[in-house]
């Protein structure tokens, strides 16, 4: 069986900053401390590729793993922390902002949300955001082993009712449950025909 390899490439704090190349990308948005990183290392089959803090609101730049050299997963700054100051906040919009506006064709983002709390105010405005300007999306329950079977189907009737319509693959970075769901549903994001890029092996 290949390895699944995936390196930190690089970590952009502006806009210059961006990979020139065009390759896809995949971007992981979400509030902080909602487990994006530990999606990432989820999905690329390594435990300490993507870095995660204790301290929310930490991650300042925007960073790219290149995954079997094929695409980009993009980890974004985490927005919604209370403590971050004001100017900091600005900079992470506009970084962010930056980021989804040049994005390059067959790319998709990942809204990451914690299955036991409702969509707030700020993912809300992500999902507007990110369907006025006709990105690719999907919506990541992340944290799905903290619920009972019934609790989590209630979770996600409600959180697709509130994402209006948005794909959602429950997930666990803890438990691996959904990481299959998940690589099928970045494919058709994607466009990507069936297990294409990589053998169901290599997955």
């Amino acid at each position: 069986m290949k390895r699944l390899t995936a390196e930190l490439r690089c970590c952009s704090f502006q806009p210059s900053q961006f990979p020139e190349d065009r390759l896809p990308q995949v971007a992981f948005a979400g509030r902080s401390n909602v487990g994006k990183s530990s999606l990432i290392n989820l999905l690329v089959g390594q435990n300490q590729l993507a870095r995660s803090s204790n301290t929310p609101g930490k991650t300042k730049g925007i960073h790219y793993y290149l995954v079997h050299r094929k695409l980009y997963f993009v980890d974004l700054p985490g927005y919604g922390y209370s403590k971050t100051s004001r100017a900091m906040r600005y900079q992470w919009d506009h970084l962010i902002g930056s980021y989804l506006e040049a994005l390059p064709q067959r790319s998709a983002v990942l809204e990451v949300l914690d299955c036991r709390l409702p969509p707030s105010t700020l993912d809300l405005a992500m999902r507007d955001w990110l369907q006025a300007r006709k990105n690719r999306f999907a919506v990541v329950l992340n944290k799905a082993d903290k619920l009972g079977k019934s609790a989590l189907s209630k979770a996600i009737s409600d959180i697709a009712k509130e994402m209006g319509g948005v794909p959602i693959v429950p997930c666990s970075s803890h438990t691996g449950m959904g990481r299959a769901e998940l690589w099928r549903c970045l494919f058709d994001l994607l466009g990507i025909e069936g297990f294409s890029l990589w053998s169901k092996a290599e997955l």
